[in-house]
């Protein structure tokens, strides 16, 4: 708990009066709690990585490369083995609290719409705490790779859902909802089987080159607090301006590449 009291009606102006607030509200340790959360999630990825969906995908990632290969005459990716499976950091996971109750939540003091997102739910309701993505050669790729990933999960009785993200801000993704049973250890430290909901992307080499590029920028971006009236595009000095932008001549550049092999081909 921390030493000074922190008014919990008081809405905190940034990460580390947030910290405070979260500490007091939810009675949350994190030196204490970040023991059981490094163990949990450990647990969690090692029971994804021997998973029979994620083994059937090493097994199949090659000959869908081929497949590809053949109708494209390109490869589908620039090496057939399995993307790192990457667990998001306790650190990360509170920046998330941070924005889901404090920055987007019009209702505060009182719970955002759903409740409030803490050390109680948290393996609820953020469903990127283990996630992975993969990187695809070209626009047409995701398409394809997510069709073989939804046949995986159907074959083996996980729910899967995809959906295409196309945002203002530039960014082009497809994202995975993938839904599993593994075994969960408890604050208790005992065990027990739990449905969690990850997330696989699915995005191209160009794509996520310039997402990496632009990392901190867009770090900084959603931590604040946007003027709902404030219209980006207008604002060519903005700090949004180039990076988004950049975004959407990528995607368009990429549909093009794409347009033109397929000319190319027939």
């Amino acid at each position: 708990m921390p030493s000074v009291v922190f008014d919990i009606n008081q809405k905190p102006n940034n990460e580390q009066e947030f910290l405070r607030w979260f500490s007091q509200k939810f009675n949350f340790d994190e030196k204490r709690y970040k023991v059981y959360y490094e163990q949990t999630t450990k647990g969690l990825r090692e029971g994804f990585v021997n998973s029979v969906f994620w083994k059937k995908i090493e097994d199949n990632l090659r000959e869908w490369d081929l497949s590809y290969l053949i109708d494209k005459k390109v490869h589908l990716v620039s090496s057939p083995t399995l993307p790192m499976i990457v667990v998001k950091p306790l650190g990360s996971l509170l920046n998330k609290a941070y924005r889901k109750n404090i920055l987007q939540n019009n209702n505060f003091p009182l719970e955002p719409l759903g409740g409030w997102v803490n050390q109680e739910n948290w393996f609820d309701r953020i469903h990127d705490i283990i996630r992975t993505s993969f990187e695809v050669k070209y626009l047409d790729g995701v398409k394809f790779l997510e069709e073989k990933l939804t046949e995986t999960a159907q074959s083996v009785r996980c729910d899967f859902y995809c959906s295409y993200e196309a945002r203002e801000e530039g960014y082009y993704a497809a994202h995975a909802s993938l839904k599993m049973e593994l075994p969960l250890l408890l604050p208790d430290w005992t065990q027990k089987d739990y449905t969690i909901e990850m997330e696989i992307q699915i995005t191209t080499e160009f794509q996520e080159m310039i997402k990496s590029l632009l990392h901190k920028y867009y770090e900084v971006n959603r931590k604040t607090i946007k003027d709902e009236n404030y219209k980006w595009q207008w604002d060519y000095q903005s700090e949004q301006f180039i990076p988004n932008y950049l975004g959407h001549i990528a995607h368009y550049l990429e549909g093009m590449i794409v347009e033109i092999r397929d000319k190319q081909n027939s």
